[in-house]
């Protein structure tokens, strides 16, 4: 098949997973598969090469990438057009971050406020470290877009009478 020293194959592997890390790096599952293809070139290589620690290795990457897959299918709702959202009180956010999302605009948000609350598109995490850099959004509201960030979720339904979350903090107002 391939010669395991040859320069192809190590030129597969080489491609295969930057361009796995590329999509990843843009929060794109199919930067696992590409990294599927690269660790079965390595399980290849290894094998040949009989050497079993980095099989074992690549096994347990592979396993990773799988598992990786079925948890990125998880975080998102199964029909397009459903997406996760977060229901949180008001309480947190200060009352100055709520008057915020009823006066403001800010390119990369969509805010629509109601009679006791809004909803917020939440960041991608590229955009949610550019609003960091900027400090231009409350610290209060990056803290809660951190967490949905790292959560998957896409919209935060502040409500004042919304759930209260024991992993952000709380201003009472």
């Amino acid at each position: 098949m391939f010669e395991p020293n040859g320069l192809l194959i190590q030129g597969l592997i080489i491609f295969t997973g930057l361009v796995g890390q590329l999509y990843v790096a843009h929060q794109n599952k199919t930067g696992f598969y590409w990294w599927m293809v690269t660790n079965i070139l390595l399980l290849y290589v290894t094998l040949i090469h009989q050497s079993w620690g980095m099989f074992a290795l690549y096994i347990v990457f592979a396993v990773m990438c799988a598992y990786s897959i079925k948890k990125w299918k998880d975080m998102q709702s199964g029909k397009p057009g459903e997406y996760k959202y977060l229901d949180l009180s008001t309480g947190h956010i200060s009352q100055a971050t709520m008057r915020w999302l009823d006066e403001v605009s800010f390119v990369g948000l969509t805010i629509a406020p109601y009679d006791h609350g809004a909803f917020v598109s939440v960041p991608t995490k590229d955009t949610l470290d550019e609003m960091i850099e900027s400090n231009q959004i409350p610290r209060d509201l990056i803290t809660v877009f951190g967490y949905a960030v790292r959560n998957g979720f896409l919209i935060i339904r502040f409500d004042s009478d919304g759930n209260n979350s024991e992993h952000l903090p709380v201003f009472n107002w």
